[in-house]
């Protein structure tokens, strides 16, 4: 692990206000920025400011029309991303998008390579293991039975099989420990977000 954190927390708004004067439409986004003195963190420096930029326009065009109610509320668009694991060769991020408060944020992670500035593939996680889809949906099938059992966690009638439909590679992130973590957002296979300790090591022979 890297002792001192490489990176610094940047946060903006932007407020649009209609013809009468009042918020229309508010766009905040909080992101990392590495402090690096790389060619690969200036890279992924690089793809943060694009999306945020990407981000910010897709809100001036589409939301306003598409989420327009009666009520007049303002639209409040949230982009986060924040750093969940990082070392000398990877960094992990996580990235919620939030509409208005909306009960089902969209969560998705990303894995880069320090080393290249590019972006690693979930399977990297698993480096010694042939299968990683399979070798990941064999312990959360586990798991979720295990936790059903001893009713740790509610989850929805037929989970095993949801969770097989829900499985998003970009949904693998490394936790703050480095241990692969898989999560499924809240509706998906429960009413709540779940998330799963995956061991990266290979399955133990039969």
């Amino acid at each position: 692990m890297v002792r001192e954190m490489p990176y610094t927390t940047e946060k903006f708004t932007e407020i649009w206000r209609g013809k009468d004067g009042r918020e229309a439409l508010s766009v905040s986004i909080e992101y990392p920025a590495l402090t690096l003195h790389s060619t690969p963190a200036r890279k992924i420096n690089a793809y943060y400011a694009r999306r945020n930029r990407q981000f910010t326009e897709i809100c001036k065009k589409i939301l306003p029309r598409r989420t327009a109610d009666i009520s007049g509320l303002p639209v409040k668009a949230i982009l986060t991303t924040q750093i969940t694991y990082i070392d000398a060769k990877r960094v992990s991020l996580l990235n919620a998008v939030d509409f208005n408060g909306a009960a089902r944020a969209r969560i998705c992670a990303d894995l880069w390579s320090l080393e290249s500035g590019t972006p690693l593939p979930y399977t990297a996680l698993f480096p010694e293991t042939r299968n990683p889809k399979g070798h990941i949906l064999k312990l959360v099938r586990s798991e979720i039975r295990r936790q059903s059992e001893r009713g740790f966690h509610t989850f929805y009638p037929g989970a095993l099989k949801r969770m097989r439909s829900a499985f998003a590679a970009r949904n693998i992130f490394l936790n703050s420990g480095g241990e692969a973590v898989i999560l499924f957002p809240r509706g998906t296979i429960a009413p709540d977000v779940c998330e799963f300790v995956v061991k990266q090591s290979p399955e133990p022979p039969e």
